[in-house]
């Protein structure tokens, strides 16, 4: 015996959704986050090359015009102005981007260094106070001037770097406006003389680049005022002239700026301690949970001596914003996936509720008509053995007769219409145009026998077109017009509405009835299987008709009226 397969339940298809959601979003979450570290570490290996050879391609061409000393104090301030790491993750489907660079970020570092064959750090990108100085159209002297707190050792250079400079941060930045500094043109170092300095707060967090002057504000402005006796440096007033050609726009000073990376940061790469100098190298390794720290070398030749690059960064892949950028679109996508997994759901529930409820009423079908039909048959089997028992007189048997043909046309017209239900609605209507209550009238005419024999009366009014099938438009007049004769009480009356919206057929009754399941197939008002008044397919067929049509069907029931409304 072939066993009855287990029905799926909306209980089931949403474990399976879940559990399938779960899966994906598990995947997506890791892969996503396998992006962001590969695009980290991508980055931040071409930051690495890409200042290792911006650093090389200076040292070249410095070594056209300066001498080995010159070139280790240019690049002293070279280091700090010209190293560049900034990470950028654009998100998806967006413009914004997390940023990840030392000028913000908690754990990331950017440190250089130039070291001697004795390993010492002859110049590094420390954090100091850079500034481009010209003295004239291709003068010799022009080029990039530190104010370094470790070369010069002044304590008004201290107290600035310590009260004021300290305070530079990424939403805080400097402006400068000099009117004249000391310069010392050997060692390419320069000490502010007289002018101001403003701290500048951007207010919007969000606005990495391009900052506009709504979210700027004022936090304080230092004057300047330093003097100094020393032979080593000369004071110059710096012109404010605009233009390059104009002899009067010299010496000035511009892209004054605070560049570099704290002391503290430099010495935590621990560039010296390389046993082995070779032509180029690297290391790597992580220094807690996320962050990592690399670096590497290359050798490099000024004036024919061998010195080495080193470049390296910290940096952590946990950062806060990646943290959350991963967070983010986690949750956007678990919960894209979590909805395209309840409308599947859905959609398959409602296939399996159609394809169950279907089933169900093949089977209550054919249940229905099993039970149905017993009754004629059995009728059929007791008159048949009556006939043959042969102790009957000729007109009871011509009764008997006439009462199994009864029988034999009620169980025909049982199989009849129960086919007809099952067909109903099959392939694609043909429609046209129909005026309904001719309809109605052809139907109520084939009971004009019936009506009169029990004094019924029936009227119409008003009047419609619909756009229909004909065949099944006919069955449903028909079967609302039959159902409305066979349960109208004597003396009654049955009155048919037609507009534009609906039609409505009502008949009196002599009760009420419960019409909650009327339109399921054999179900009639009095709830009797054995009357063989009607098989209680009418309603069911009229229902069928009607949605076939892009109609409704609304039955109602009241103490004296039976209603039957199709919504057009």
């Amino acid at each position: 015996m072939k066993k009855k397969k287990k029905r799926v339940t909306l209980a089931s298809l949403l474990v399976k959704a879940l559990c399938a959601s779960a899966v994906l979003i598990f995947i997506f979450a890791n892969s996503f986050r396998g992006y962001l570290n590969y695009e980290i570490n991508r980055q931040s290996y071409e930051f690495i090359t890409s200042n290792i050879e911006n650093y090389i391609g200076q040292i070249d061409k410095l070594e056209v015009d300066y001498s080995e000393e010159e070139i280790l104090k240019i690049m002293n301030a070279r280091l700090s102005i010209f190293s560049v790491f900034e990470i950028d993750i654009y998100e998806p489907l967006t413009s914004k981007m997390v940023i990840i660079n030392p000028e913000y970020s908690e754990n990331c570092h950017f440190a250089a260094a130039l070291i001697d064959e004795n390993k010492n750090i002859v110049a590094s990108n420390e954090k100091k106070l850079v500034s481009m100085i010209l003295f004239g159209k291709n003068h010799k002297d022009n080029g990039y001037y530190s104010c370094d707190r470790e070369l010069i050792n002044l304590p008004e250079v201290d107290k600035l770097y310590n009260e004021h400079l300290y305070k530079d941060s990424f939403n805080l930045y400097h402006t400068y406006d000099f009117d004249s500094v000391y310069v010392n043109r050997e060692n390419f170092t320069f000490i502010p003389h007289k002018g101001t300095l403003t701290l500048i707060e951007n207010k919007n967090e969000n606005l990495y680049y391009g900052w506009k002057e709504e979210y700027q504000s004022v936090v304080e402005t230092i004057d300047i005022d330093i003097t100094i006796d020393s032979d080593e440096y000369e004071l110059i007033e710096l012109s404010k002239v605009e233009g390059f050609s104009d002899e009067r726009a010299f010496p000035r000073q511009s892209i004054t700026g605070y560049y570099g990376e704290e002391k503290e940061s430099i010495d935590s790469f621990d560039f010296t301690s390389v046993r082995r100098l070779d032509g180029s190298g690297s290391d790597s390794w992580e220094i807690e949970d996320g962050v990592e720290l690399y670096k590497r070398y290359e050798r490099v030749y000024i004036n024919k001596k061998p010195y080495y690059i080193f470049a390296g960064y910290i940096v952590d892949k946990n950062d806060k914003n990646v943290v959350n950028l991963h967070i983010k679109w986690t949750i956007i996508f678990g919960v894209f996936v979590l909805f395209a997994a309840m409308l599947l759901v859905w959609i398959e529930n409602t296939k399996n509720k159609a394809k169950y409820a279907m089933e169900d009423y093949q089977r209550d079908l054919t249940n229905n008509l099993a039970h149905d039909i017993k009754t004629p048959l059995m009728a059929i089997g007791g008159y048949t053995e009556n006939i043959m028992e042969g102790n009957l007189t000729e007109s009871e048997q011509r009764a008997y007769l006439s009462h199994i043909l009864e029988n034999i046309t009620f169980a025909d017209s049982l199989v009849n219409r129960t086919l007809q239900l099952n067909k109903m609605g099959e392939g694609k209507p043909h429609k046209e145009k129909i005026k309904a209550e001719e309809a109605f009238e052809r139907a109520i005419k084939k009971y004009s026998p019936m009506l009169d024999e029990r004094n019924i009366t029936y009227s119409v009014n008003g009047s419609c077109e619909v756009n229909a099938e004909i065949a099944s438009f006919e069955a449903l007049m028909e079967n609302l017009v039959s159902n409305a004769v066979k349960y109208t009480k004597e003396n009654g009356e049955i009155k048919a509405i037609f507009d534009k919206k609906a039609i409505i057929i009502t008949n009196t009754v002599v009760e009420k009835i419960d019409t909650t399941d009327l339109k399921q197939p054999f179900v009639k008002g009095d709830k009797s299987r054995s009357n063989a008044k009607g098989s209680g397919l009418g309603l069911s067929i009229a229902d069928k008709a009607a949605i076939s049509n892009g109609m409704t069907l609304k039955i109602s029931c009241s103490d004296r009226e039976f209603k039957a409304e199709v919504k057009l």
